[in-house]
């Protein structure tokens, strides 16, 4: 359950480019994709989290993660995210 921030330069390489919004999906939702994320909101970085680009072992599981998220970072299926980033090119 370690986060993608966990013993590795990614805020270092993120800050160093300037990148301030972070899209994350995977697996485990309750695992890595839900340490990265909240993780990525205690570094002040903007994220989105992928609801249908990540999953649990067990459905209930996966849908609880995504609730307890709710308030950590913004939420969108992959197809509204695509539809997202393409109004904002």
């Amino acid at each position: 359950a370690y986060s993608a921030f966990y013993q590795t330069r990614l805020e270092y390489l993120m800050r160093a480019t300037g990148v301030r919004h972070l899209i994350v999906g995977g697996i485990v939702t309750n695992g890595g994709v839900a340490s990265t994320l909240r993780d990525a909101h205690l570094r002040d970085l903007d994220t989105l989290m992928l609801t249908d680009g990540c999953a649990a072992f067990k459905p209930e599981v996966h849908d609880a993660t995504v609730l307890s998220l709710a308030t950590v970072t913004k939420q969108m299926t992959c197809a509204q995210a695509l539809d997202w980033l393409e109004g904002t090119a």
